[in-house]
């Protein structure tokens, strides 16, 4: 490498997904990856965090809804998945509204604690200073982080 004296080297070796910083129970989120390659089943109740705005937020969501789980998908994007273009929306919305899941944006994922057997997903806003949101689900599943900021 030496050799062919380049400017910068960029060693690609991959990458596995980043979950948000949280203020508490990042061991108890599941990784969209393993909704994805069926390495864990959705649970009854489904809280999928989409931080990352693509395809793979959105497909997650579509199999666990056709799992039968109820999802609520929360971005804290201005509208979700940004990534997937507009004629993607179509599909995604369509397999939405037929299976109810709900989607909330303008909400970061803060904290996750348990209670009992269910877990509390604490949602923030990058929008108002300390206010808050709580929602009561069985599982909540992060699709990989694109950035560090936290609230």
């Amino acid at each position: 490498m030496l050799a062919l004296s380049p400017d910068v080297v960029v060693i690609a070796t991959g990458g596995l997904p980043q979950n948000p910083p949280l203020d508490a129970g990042a061991e108890l989120v599941t990784s969209s990856w393993d909704i994805v390659a069926g390495a864990m089943k959705p649970a009854e109740t489904v809280l999928l965090y989409d931080h990352n705005g693509g395809h793979q937020g959105m497909t997650a969501a579509e199999i666990a809804s056709d799992a039968g789980a109820g999802v609520e998908l929360v971005s804290p994007e201005g509208f979700f998945a940004p990534e997937v273009g507009g004629m993607n929306h179509v599909p995604y919305m369509r397999a939405f509204h037929e299976k109810g899941v709900r989607i909330t944006i303008n909400a970061r994922l803060v904290a996750v604690r348990r209670d009992g057997n269910q877990l509390v997903a604490t949602l923030g806003s990058d929008f108002a200073t300390g206010w808050r949101d709580e929602r009561r689900v069985g599982q909540v599943v992060v699709e990989r982080c694109r950035s560090t900021i936290h609230i």
